[in-house]
């Protein structure tokens, strides 16, 4: 039977924590990845500005119970607990389910979350960078400026 092949060149694979058995797969090309990528980015900004509006409400009180603990410490952590389940929500959703499991394992950690972000960005930044720079053209003084169209 005739076949023919059909290879992503733009497919990213990076190890977890240089682990080969955990390897996260996309490419950053896809409208559909870029597309779930920028609703993802803009959901997550409501998103927290919401938790920080709860956070600064629960910081506000400074009730200490009969131990020293703050007296909210439980609603504190529950917010906590529901940024990370969020955000780990928001990871399978951008590549699929099972994905926030095998980069995370089974820990709640919101600076994990954020480490794994930050790095994540310049492999989807890069590429649409690229695609974008036949597109502008230096100013004077090195910056940049979009091409007149005519």
């Amino acid at each position: 039977m005739d076949s023919i092949r059909i290879d992503n060149p733009n497919l990213k694979r990076i190890l977890i924590n240089d682990d080969e058995s955990r390897v996260l797969e996309f490419d950053p090309s896809d409208v559909a990845f870029i597309d779930r990528f920028y609703n993802a980015f803009n959901s997550l900004k409501t998103k927290l500005q919401e938790y920080q509006q709860r956070n600064n409400d629960l910081g506000g009180d400074e009730t200490l119970d009969e131990h020293g603990v703050p007296a909210n410490a439980g609603e504190r952590i529950q917010l906590l607990r529901e940024a990370c389940t969020y955000l780990r929500d928001l990871v399978d959703q951008l590549f699929g389910d099972g994905t926030a499991q095998m980069v995370f394992g089974n820990a709640l950690n919101l600076q994990q979350i954020e480490i794994f972000f930050e790095q994540l960005v310049p492999f989807i930044e890069k590429p649409r960078a690229e695609k974008l720079k036949p597109y502008v053209v230096p100013r004077r003084g090195g910056k940049k400026q979009r091409r007149s169209r005519k």
